[in-house]
């Protein structure tokens, strides 16, 4: 009682390499999945740099409303830049067309 499916489950699930391929302006080399659920996917890949965790957030519903979470996001990166001992994240992308 009282559970329901809000949304249509997806047809496919798609593992987080899908996820990486091509999907932004940097050369990302996968090296292993570090978890995966329905919405999120959690992978550890190469760059230039360095070893990078990457979080996904796979974005089923086209209307689901994030605009609010990105400005809060953004909001956190900018309070935390000055903070030398703490990195929640470094880049945030969003890609509409998968």
């Amino acid at each position: 009682m009282g559970n329901q499916l809000v949304a249509l489950a997806p047809s496919q699930i798609f593992p987080v390499e899908h996820y990486l391929t091509g999907t932004c302006e940097l050369e990302l080399q996968f090296e292993k999945s570090m978890g995966s659920t329905r919405f999120m996917k959690v992978a550890k890949v190469k760059v230039d740099e360095g070893p990078v965790v990457v979080k996904v957030f796979v974005r089923h519903d086209p209307s689901l409303p994030l605009e609010q979470h990105l400005e809060r996001i953004e909001y956190i990166k900018k309070h935390l830049a000055n903070a030398v001992n703490c990195l929640p994240f470094q880049k945030v992308l969003t890609n509409t067309s998968l």
